[in-house]
C-alpha cells in the first residue's frame, strides 16, 4: 500500500511528526487525483500515464454539455499541506492537454487566468470558469484540463500534481483513440477499465475479443448480487463498447465481469451520486 496524504495528520507536541517535517514547511496545491498511485499499488490501467491525472474536482454545469451550450466549469483546488498558502496562485483551464497542443480557455468576459489569493492548510477553494461555449467536433475522449501555478511561482511540497483532467461528456460519439484501435484484431480477450470512473449515472465498458465468442457481461454489487446483465450473446472478434446506466442503483462500488468460454475477467467501478 502506498500512502500519499493522511486525512487528519496528527500534529505533535514538542517532537516534529513525519507530517510536520514533510508537509509543514510548504503548501501542496493540487486536485483530488484518486488514481495517481495505482501503478505503485499494483492496480492495472489501460493508460496509467493519462489516468493518474484524472480528477473528481472538475465539475460541469450542465453535467453533460452538448455543442453550443454555455458551460460553467468548476475546479476545486486543495491544499493538502499543514502550511497555509498566502501567495496568489494562477489557475488556467485548457481544452485538451496543454503539453500537447491544448487550447487555453476563456470565460464569457474573455478571462483566461484565474487567481486564488490564498488557501489555508487542509482546506480548498473553488474556481469557476463561466460562460464557455462548447464547440462542435468534440468526442467522448475530449478532456478539460486544469493547471495550477503553471509558471511554478509557488514553492510546494510536490510539483508533479498540479494538473488534472475530466471528460467533458463521455456520450459524444466514439473517442479518437478507439477509432484508431478498431482497425485491428486484438491479441487476446481483454476487459478494460470503465470510463468515466467514478461515474454518475452512466459509464462505458469496453472489451476486446481476439476470436468470435459467446460473451456474458454482468454487473454485481459488493455482496455478490447480480444487478444487471449487459451482454449475453455471441459476438464477433474486435473491440466492443457497452454503456451501463446505473440510474436505479445506489452509490457504491460495483464489480463488472466478462465471461467467455476461455476467460473470466473482473474489474471494479465506483458509482457516486
Amino acid at each position: 500500500m502506498v500512502l500519499d496524504y493522511a486525512v487528519s495528520p496528527d500534529v505533535s507536541a514538542g517532537v516534529p511528526s513525519w507530517w510536520e517535517e514533510n508537509y509543514g514547511s510548504q503548501p501542496d496545491l493540487t486536485m483530488n487525483l484518486p488514481w495517481k498511485y495505482d501503478e505503485e499499488k499494483g492496480i492495472g490501467s489501460t493508460n496509467p500515464e493519462v489516468q493518474k491525472e484524472e480528477t473528481r474536482d472538475i465539475v460541469f454545469d450542465p453535467l453533460l454539455p452538448e455543442p453550443g451550450d454555455a458551460v460553467t466549469i468548476s475546479a476545486r483546488i486543495q491544499n493538502y499541506s499543514l502550511k497555509d498558502n498566502f501567495t496568489p496562485v494562477t489557475v488556467r483551464f485548457y481544452l485538451d492537454d496543454p503539453r500537447n497542443g491544448g487550447t487555453l480557455m476563456e470565460d464569457k468576459n474573455g478571462n483566461s487566468e484565474f487567481e486564488l489569493p490564498s488557501i489555508n492548510a487542509r482546506q480548498s477553494q473553488v474556481i469557476n470558469l463561466e460562460g464557455w461555449v462548447m464547440p462542435e467536433g468534440l468526442n467522448s475522449d475530449s478532456k478539460i484540463y486544469v493547471v495550477i501555478d503553471e509558471a511554478d511561482e509557488v514553492p510546494e511540497v510536490h510539483e508533479n500534481n498540479n494538473i488534472g483532467w475530466a471528460l467533458i461528456n463521455p456520450n459524444l460519439g466514439i473517442a479518437t483513440s478507439n477509432e484508431e484501435q478498431m482497425s485491428g484484431i486484438p491479441e487476446k480477450h481483454t476487459l478494460d477499465q470503465n470510463y468515466p470512473n467514478p461515474f454518475n449515472p452512466a459509464t462505458n465498458i469496453r472489451f476486446e475479443l481476439n476470436t468470435p465468442s459467446d460473451v456474458r457481461l454482468e454487473v454485481f454489487d459488493m455482496i455478490g448480487r447480480r444487478v444487471d446483465v449487459l451482454v449475453d450473446s455471441r459476438m464477433t472478434s474486435g473491440i466492443h463498447e457497452v454503456r451501463f446506466d446505473a440510474s436505479a442503483l445506489s452509490s457504491g462500488i460495483y464489480i463488472y465481469r466478462l465471461k467467455t468460454p476461455n476467460t473470466v475477467q473482473t474489474r471494479k467501478m465506483v458509482l457516486m451520486k
